[in-house]
């Protein structure tokens, strides 16, 4: 007897940085966190804000703004630290809002590199009724340098 199940790179988890809507692949997600205050790690990448202490494990705390190239800015009430674990590693995503799950139609999803070259962190992007999410694959956050970096450490 088999189950149906729905493909779990269908579920997106929906976030906004800034005013653009941002998505991470629902099976990555492993909790979500108010805001919390973050141990600057100086050595780190430029991607890292700092450290924090997650139910006894020590996470580097990575910012949506910074990979983005957004402006900094102050942390707000609304600010959230989703708890994420990649192939690699578990780590923390500082995003401005949590907007919730989404459903991905496939005939909606298109891959990264048939938008443009030299989107590194991006599983794809998907049409929504309300403009484009972006996709970011989370084994791709981090590129190689900035692992063995955060290893160092």
């Amino acid at each position: 007897m088999s189950e149906t199940r729905s493909d779990p790179m269908d579920q997106l988890f929906v976030f906004l940085v800034g005013d653009m809507k941002q998505a991470i692949f629902l099976s990555g997600v492993q909790k979500v966190e108010l805001a919390v205050e973050v141990t600057p790690l100086p050595e780190a990448p430029r991607i890292v804000i700092g450290a924090i202490n997650w139910r006894g494990y020590i996470l580097p705390v990575l910012s949506m703004r910074r990979r983005l190239h957004f402006p900094e800015r102050d942390v707000m009430a609304s600010d959230r630290m989703v708890i994420v674990q990649s192939r690699r590693r578990r780590f923390a995503l500082m995003v401005d809002e949590v907007m919730g799950v989404q459903q991905a139609a496939p005939d909606d999803f298109t891959q990264a590199g048939a938008i443009s070259e030299g989107l590194d962190s991006l599983a794809g992007a998907s049409r929504t009724q309300d403009g484009i999410v972006l996709i970011h694959d989370l084994d791709l956050f981090l590129n190689e340098a900035d692992e063995k970096v955060l290893a160092g450490l």
